[in-house]
């Protein structure tokens, strides 16, 4: 198995986690978790096993470095279940997502399409950031006032506890500079806008930017921006 591979195999247990809350190393409870939630009913079952080879836990994780403790590459039919259990339509899915093969123009986030200022009390809901991996979604009452209707399990942190937001405006960053990690290539200098062509790619992946909800008003300045190396798209 190669370092994309088991570079691939970590970031699916992130998104697994990130979408259920259980962890794919609860061999037994991820199996039932899979066996209870996929979407094709004749696909082959996930057994506890083959999760143990390749998200080992206890003894065998800290053995491993909780890399996986068999070579061999997972079957599609263990992939797949997990990559739509984590919210991806397949594994080949979530691989094109994760090793940048698919970010374009059209893929990302646009804080533009979001005018505070132009919302009205009698407007339907509004989904931030991008569905189902990464979002918040919002009812506007009015004021600059928000309701939380529901978010992506990992927001939770932030918003579990709160019911109301007060918003006048959403950002959203892209860094300028792509981290070197396995299976990526860097993307320095290939920032998108609205001037350039749909097929150019723009730097960082659109389910994992930096969200901003902003609370302050439009003509407030954010010192840090001074020295931010960011592609900051923000709605007003």
């Amino acid at each position: 198995m190669d370092e994309e591979m088991i570079f691939l195999l970590q970031q699916l247990e992130e998104a697994f986690k990130d979408m259920t809350g259980c962890s794919l190393r609860e061999s037994n409870r991820a199996a039932e978790y899979i066996r209870r939630n996929r979407k094709i009913e004749d696909s082959h079952p996930v057994s506890a096993r083959a999760l143990r080879d390749y998200w080992p836990s206890g003894k065998k994780s800290k053995t491993s470095n909780g890399r996986p403790v068999v070579s061999s590459i997972p079957l599609h039919t263990t992939l797949n279940p997990i990559a739509e259990c984590a919210g991806y339509k397949s594994w080949e899915a979530f691989k094109s997502i994760t090793l940048r093969k698919v970010i374009t123009k059209d893929t990302y986030f646009d804080p533009k399409d979001f005018n505070v200022e132009k919302m009205t009390k009698d407007d339907p809901p509004i989904i931030i950031g991008w569905y189902p991996h990464y979002f918040i979604k919002l009812q506007y009452l009015g004021n600059y006032k928000f309701e939380i209707l529901s978010f992506s399990h990992n927001l939770r942190r932030n918003y579990k506890d709160k019911k109301e937001l007060e918003i006048y405006g959403f950002e959203v960053r892209y860094a300028y500079e792509v981290a070197d990690v396995v299976g990526i290539r860097p993307q320095k200098d290939e920032i998108n806008t609205d001037k350039e062509k749909e097929n150019e790619y723009v730097s960082g992946c659109p389910f994992h930017p930096e969200l901003r909800l902003l609370t302050e008003p439009k003509n407030h300045k954010y010192p840090e921006e001074e020295d931010v190396s960011a592609f900051i798209v923000r709605s007003y």
